[in-house]
């Protein structure tokens, strides 16, 4: 059962304190910065830049944002910072004062095969608009969420589970979004080949606040902290926050007094 973080934080304190080489895994969208109509209006407020910077400054600490955003957004907001930035889910990673490179690797031929489905949304929803990533495409209706029913959305998706190539791509429904992704292609995979490939972490925190998350909670396992902002009785996280105006509060009392919680 999830629990709130903040009843835990004694033990949290503890095990940030003992431990010698730390990882965090921290969502953008709904964790570091709130949503937006548009997703280039998400830049991140001055708080968020400086608690990331505090953070990645301790040298036992390697700070990794994990994004389903394209690269070029997050360079620009965060790429001065000594963080890693994760692209498109896991497909790229971003080195502090490093290029960008592939990481994790699959075929996207299916895209093709789905693109002129997707294009037509936007021209049958007016004020939607389509995001075409090198893995994946979605659809943002935020700016008409009052005007697409949910008995229409669910007529979208079992459209989209229609499509040709269904099998080669995933299909994620939240935060007025319909995205489809290359089936390979997730935080969790992500995350397990980075700790598979790095040195070895004694202290594993992820955080995020929505589907996408949960295959990043599904591979931390206990006794690693896995926390979403936002509970859910549905989450394979172990711990909730309850608000994404509680983050960086979360993680500036840990760096400043070491007791985590308001």
């Amino acid at each position: 059962m999830i629990e709130d973080i903040n009843l835990y934080r004694e033990k949290l304190r503890s095990d940030y304190e003992r431990s010698r080489n730390r990882v965090f895994f921290l969502d953008y969208d709904g964790t570091l910065a709130p949503f937006h109509p548009l997703p280039q209006q998400a830049a991140p407020v001055a708080e968020v830049r400086e608690m990331l910077q505090t953070l990645a400054e301790d040298p036992a600490n390697r700070v990794v944002v994990v994004s389903g955003r394209e690269g070029d957004s997050l360079e620009q907001w965060l790429g001065d910072l000594p963080v890693t930035l994760v692209a498109e889910h896991g497909g790229f990673i971003k080195l502090p004062e490093k290029p960008w490179r592939p990481f994790l690797h699959t075929s996207a031929m299916w895209k093709d095969k789905v693109y002129p489905s997707m294009k037509a949304l936007t021209l049958h929803y007016s004020g939607s608009f389509l995001e075409d990533k090198q893995y994946s495409f979605s659809w943002h209706y935020r700016p008409i969420a009052d005007r697409v029913t949910l008995e229409e959305k669910l007529q979208i998706i079992s459209a989209i589970h229609a499509l040709p190539a269904y099998g080669e791509f995933v299909v994620y429904d939240e935060d007025c979004t319909i995205e489809l992704r290359s089936s390979e292609i997730n935080k969790g995979t992500f995350a397990t080949r980075f700790l598979w490939e790095g040195p070895s972490f004694d202290f594993v925190l992820a955080m995020g606040d929505g589907r996408t998350d949960e295959d990043l909670f599904d591979v931390i396992a206990p006794p690693h902290y896995s926390i979403r902002v936002g509970r859910s009785i549905a989450s394979s996280a172990r711990f909730f926050l309850n608000r994404q105006e509680e983050v960086v509060p979360f993680f500036r009392a840990m760096l400043s007094s070491g007791v985590v919680g308001r």
